[in-house]
């Protein structure tokens, strides 16, 4: 059986975020986290799957596809016959790594990836970690609540390639991935319909 990591909370006070009460907490969820550790906030990975489908469905719609019709988090077809299956993609979320970003106890921000894989061996080195999702509740944005997600990813993954993919036209998230110092690797024109082209970015940690 494979070692179970236990998920750490970390306290975390974002700028402009001074509203009472005010818990906020940073959290990460190994994918195969003993929730043993968090009963307080977690009573297992089925109640995990339901306050990510909450926060998820809030914004999914945002995403070029949207995230419920898509299968997985690493589909290639991502404009043809795209069916409504968003179970699916948040099942895929919560069996990843996960970053929570917690405000008393409501899940306002996740940043999901996946540790050790190559899913696309012919941009970078096996040994990446490749982010899937990222997001930040609506109300809760303009915070530094994903560039406090994304350097928590950071640190947990110190050694090798990171890496992720978006669409051209998401201009707030590829002006923050400029910003982290990840640079374009590869892009595919058209490929979320017209005008719109899947980019992937990627950054080499030491």
């Amino acid at each position: 059986m494979p070692a179970t990591d236990s998920p750490t909370l970390t306290p975390a006070a974002p700028a402009q975020a001074n509203s009472e009460p005010n818990r906020y907490v940073l959290c990460h969820i190994p994918s195969n986290a003993d929730f043993t550790q968090l009963s307080n906030k977690f009573d297992g990975r089925e109640m995990l799957v339901e306050l990510l489908r909450e926060i998820i469905a809030d914004s999914q719609d945002e995403f070029v596809p949207p995230l419920f019709s898509r299968n997985s988090t690493t589909q290639s077809n991502l404009i043809e016959n795209l069916e409504n299956t968003g179970d699916a993609y948040v099942c895929a979320v919560a069996s990843q790594e996960n970053i929570l970003f917690l405000h008393n106890d409501k899940i306002v921000g996740v940043l999901s990836y996946i540790k050790d894989t190559n899913q696309f061996p012919n941009l970078f080195k096996p040994e990446n970690a490749y982010l899937t999702t990222v997001i930040v509740d609506k109300d809760y944005r303009r915070k530094r609540i994903a560039q406090t997600m994304y350097q928590a990813f950071e640190q947990l993954n110190k050694r090798g390639n990171l890496y992720t993919r978006t669409w051209s036209k998401n201009d707030s998230h590829i002006k923050l991935l400029l910003k982290r110092g990840y640079a374009e690797v590869h892009r595919i024109a058209d490929d979320r319909g017209k005008g719109i082209d899947t980019v992937y970015y990627g950054k080499e940690t030491k």
